[in-house]
């Protein structure tokens, strides 16, 4: 402290000129070790040079090289796959800058770190302010293209601003495909509407643009067109054209040196194998997350991360998925990653019996201030999970019907089959029959079979017709068995039990297969479920025979 506070008085007794030469000697004198370590260090004194004393032509020629050197330890910054940082030169640069032309290319810059940082809402004013400095330029080119980044960003939850933005661009009176900065337009534009599940025109609008975009040489654009194009495919039932594709482009990409391009690739393709082998997707993901921490990618990690461990909560690997979203990475989340992995993390912890209502209704707010149904779908995969364990079977109906109508691939692939379970205990068959009906425009593959069979095996039960049920329900558990996917393969298991419908023998060595993966998952209220559907006292040892020796009531489950 005093050492500290001696160091202060002394600078303070500097008069401004001399501080400023003090700092251009320390400046130069790390400029002449040519260490690429001390770019930070050198950046700084220019800065505190430049603040020293700003007025008059010096402190212009100070400012200038103040910026050359953030510029400089920004580009560092990256290079060590550290985009936040990155971005913090960059804003301390625009503090040096006062002409358009200087402006510019620094709020372009810092846009993106922020971007790849996932600080959304903090690249938005900064490309936004890019905008209307290259309007001012009158740079028609990079107007276009900076909307088009812009209107990229706005993708992550702002997507109706994002979409009149867009499309009054490409609006622009005279533009054509020919154009400088129309293809990033229509890249971007066809990435919103694949997002917002108009995924037809998504297709078209890329197929319009993909010639344009190759005539004229833009790699970038072609792939992301590309990637935009086949993950819109995988919702319109396309899925080999899809795999294909994303499979093809994450090589064309990392060969190319498009990073960027091969992780959202990656993600996609995770995503477009998810109905029909989600290991493969499992692997995929893991792999991607990996080589995202290494880029610093933080975007494409809080997708690469998430996917992944949706996978893993399937699979049964529990543990691995709570490593992932409890890791220091995310000490300092932005809203849309607390969204992301607390949602994750209070699936699993709701599953085991713990309290989560808190935690379901802050993800559920972060979610509403967004208008992307992504956001919406997570957030309401946490409430499923925790309200299913609670056994608030009304309250889990009642959701799984209003999301429905969000909008967008996700809720009708994952509220259907969960909202059927819901039905199926309170054996509401026009429920069921309305959940079927959704489920129809659900993705094709092996795990829709697999959840369809198990919807018309509950619709089967609840109408009584025992073996159309049994029929339903030893399907489902078949092609969950072949998918390696535990817990839709236990809580399948428990739903059969539940109805009834199975052979006294056939219905024990599933229960028992349902009770194994229950307790190495440490899934205790559904462990409680099956020891009540069962109709005798919890094992001894159990989850559930810790949590009480005798068997629940209707009502108790209820709270649970």
């Amino acid at each position: 402290f005093v050492q500290g506070l001696i160091k202060e008085v002394a600078y303070g007794t500097l008069a401004r000129r001399d501080r400023r030469a003090r700092h251009l000697a320390a400046a130069r004198h790390f400029e002449q070790l040519g260490d690429e370590e001390l770019a930070g260090v050198l950046a700084q004194h220019y800065v505190e040079a430049y603040r020293a004393q700003p007025e008059g032509e010096e402190g212009a020629a100070v400012a200038a090289q103040a910026r050359v050197a953030l510029r400089g330890a920004a580009a560092r910054a990256r290079a060590l796959a550290s985009p936040a940082r990155a971005l913090a030169y960059l804003e301390l640069a625009l503090e040096v800058t006062s002409e358009p032309a200087d402006e510019f290319p620094l709020r372009r810059e810092a846009a993106s770190a922020a971007a790849h940082a996932d600080r959304i809402e903090t690249a938005i004013p900064h490309q936004q302010r890019a905008i209307e400095l290259a309007t001012a330029l009158g740079d028609d080119t990079e107007r276009r293209r900076c909307t088009a980044f812009l209107g990229r960003i706005m993708t992550e939850g702002f997507q109706e601003r994002g979409r009149r933005l867009l499309t009054d661009a490409l609006a622009e009176p005279g533009l054509t495909a020919d154009d400088p900065g129309y293809v990033e337009l229509a890249e971007a534009l066809a990435n919103m509407l694949m997002r917002q599940g108009e995924y037809l025109e998504s297709v078209q609008l890329a197929d319009r643009a993909l010639p344009a975009a190759e005539a004229q040489g833009l790699a970038r654009p072609t792939v992301e067109l590309l990637i935009t194009r086949a993950s819109a495919l995988a919702s319109l039932d396309r899925s080999i054209e899809s795999v294909a594709t994303l499979t093809g482009l994450i090589a064309l990409a990392e060969r190319r040196g498009l990073s960027d391009s091969a992780l959202r690739a990656a993600i996609n393709l995770s995503y477009a194998l998810e109905p029909d082998d989600p290991a493969a997707g499992y692997r995929i993901s893991r792999d991607g997350a990996e080589k995202a921490v290494q880029r610093g990618q933080r975007w494409g990690l809080r997708y690469l991360v998430g996917n992944a461990c949706e996978a893993a909560i399937q699979v049964g690997d529990w543990d691995w998925a709570l490593e992932q979203v409890r890791g220091d990475a995310w000490a300092e989340a932005e809203p849309l990653e607390r969204l992301w992995f607390g949602a994750i993390e209070t699936r699993i912890l709701a599953a085991r019996g713990e309290s989560v209502d808190e935690r379901v209704a802050e993800y559920q707010q972060i979610a509403a201030s967004y208008d992307d149904w992504q956001f919406l779908v997570v957030a309401a995969s946490a409430a499923f999970d925790a309200m299913l364990a609670q056994g608030r079977h009304a309250d889990l109906l009642q959701l799984a019907r209003e999301s429905l109508g969000w909008g967008g691939q996700g809720a009708v692939d994952a509220a259907p089959p969960v909202g059927c379970r819901a039905a199926l205990r309170l054996h509401d068959a026009d429920a069921i029959r309305e959940l079927l009906a959704a489920f129809e425009r659900a993705r094709g593959g092996r795990r829709a079979s697999a959840e369809r069979a198990a919807m018309t095996g509950a619709l089967a039960a609840v109408e009584g017709r025992r073996a159309e049920a049994r029929a339903g329900f030893m399907e489902s558990l078949r092609l969950n068995r072949e998918l390696n996917l535990a817990w839709p393969l236990a809580l399948t298991a428990l739903d059969a039990v539940i109805a009834d419908v199975l052979e006294p023998a056939e219905r024990q060595r599933v229960a028992d297969e349902a009770r194994a993966i229950f307790e190495r998952l440490g899934a205790r209220p559904a462990l409680r479920e099956l020891d009540a559907a069962l109709g005798a006292a919890p094992s001894a040892g159990s989850a559930g025979a810790r949590e009480r020796q005798a068997v629940p009531t209707a009502d108790e489950l209820r709270s649970v």
